[in-house]
């Protein structure tokens, strides 16, 4: 069988993910955990107007916004854990961001809305 816990106590608000095999009596004879991959990064506000933040855990990517139409439209360096990125110049609408590491893999991607 496969379940899920709620831990009322956190704040995140995060459910547990567990594989759990029982006996024919129904008692639980082995459990794991399935871990979640948690994203790598943070891309706030969003929706946003003027300014977009970045917080990520990994040092040294680039941070692409793609329009609807495939074209990169803005593309900036994150050198550090936290970076912020001007959008006055994008037009109102939605975008794709993605993260790109020092060997060229993308690590994350996502959806970011301009007001």
């Amino acid at each position: 069988m496969v379940g899920n816990r709620y831990d009322y106590e956190t704040q995140n608000q995060e459910r547990d993910i567990y594989i759990v095999k029982v006996d024919s009596n129904g008692l639980i004879t082995w459990t794991q955990e399935i871990p979640l991959n948690k994203p790598e990064s943070t891309v706030y506000p969003n929706p946003g107007t003027d300014q977009l933040n970045i917080k990520t855990s990994i040092n040294y990517t680039d941070f692409e916004i793609i329009n609807l139409n495939g074209k990169v439209v803005i593309i900036q360096n994150l050198d550090n854990n936290q970076s912020a990125i001007n959008t006055e110049s994008l037009k109102s609408g939605m975008y794709f961001y993605r993260l790109i590491d020092q060997k060229n893999k993308t690590i994350e991607t996502g959806k970011w809305i301009k007001k």
